[in-house]
């Protein structure tokens, strides 16, 4: 089984490395963050949603590894055909 992220011809997921990329994702915009709350501090509710946007996003992957994990499996392929 093949799923793909944002739409059907979105990259297809993966579980491997799943860990690796929500860590760069975070580290890559943790700074910005700090920065922009540190000069906006009156923008942290729109900030606040930004980040949740992007946890999100990173636990759809996750989701989305998951099942491509599973549906390898012979249990997941036979409750599959029920």
């Amino acid at each position: 089984m093949q799923v793909h992220l944002g739409s059907k011809t979105g990259n297809a997921a993966e579980f491997n490395g799943v860990e690796d990329r929500i860590r760069e994702s975070i580290a890559s915009q943790k700074g910005e963050w700090a920065n922009r709350l540190a000069n906006r501090p009156g923008q942290f509710e729109c900030l606040e949603r930004e980040i949740h946007g992007v946890f999100r996003q990173l636990a759809d992957e996750v989701v989305a590894g998951l099942l491509v994990e599973a549906s390898k499996t012979s249990q997941f392929q036979s409750h599959a055909k029920k």
